[in-house]
């Protein structure tokens, strides 16, 4: 084999090698990305029923004196309920109540069963059945 065959082999040995090496790190970013970024759904379940949706339920209370009851629930952040005086909403900037990572509604209830004098936000979970060991909620 003539020494520019052989440094060309060489060449193309190592572009495969580094090819595949770019392959596995590719892949491996692409199926965790979301875990890199922000945590699995999750984490941002648990942010969006401790943080996101409390800024705005503390602004809801402040103008009207109360937060929302359970009936129109996190609705009453977008459209102002019959009888409630002093609504200077909407109270979050999207025109719709974002769903949970599982394509499903959070849920929530005031008077809360577990933050009594406060509101209970929950998210049914990758079950997406209500009142399972998997649900994340505010408490």
């Amino acid at each position: 084999m003539s020494a520019l065959r052989r440094i060309s082999r060489s060449v193309f040995d190592w572009i495969v090698v580094v090819g595949l090496l770019f392959a596995a790190l590719g892949w491996w970013f692409w199926t965790k990305s979301d875990d890199c970024f922000c945590g699995g759904p999750e984490d941002v379940a648990k942010s969006f029923v401790t943080a996101v949706i409390d800024t705005p339920l503390q602004a809801y209370r402040t103008t009207t004196g109360s937060y929302p009851h359970t009936w129109p629930g996190l609705l009453a952040l977008i459209r102002q309920p019959l009888g409630v005086v002093g609504w200077k909403g909407p109270y979050l900037v999207t025109k719709v109540i974002p769903l949970d990572p599982w394509d499903t509604a959070y849920h929530y209830r005031f008077p809360g069963v577990h933050n009594p004098g406060r509101y209970d936000c929950w998210s049914s979970g990758p079950d997406k059945i209500d009142g399972t060991a998997d649900d994340i909620g505010n408490w």
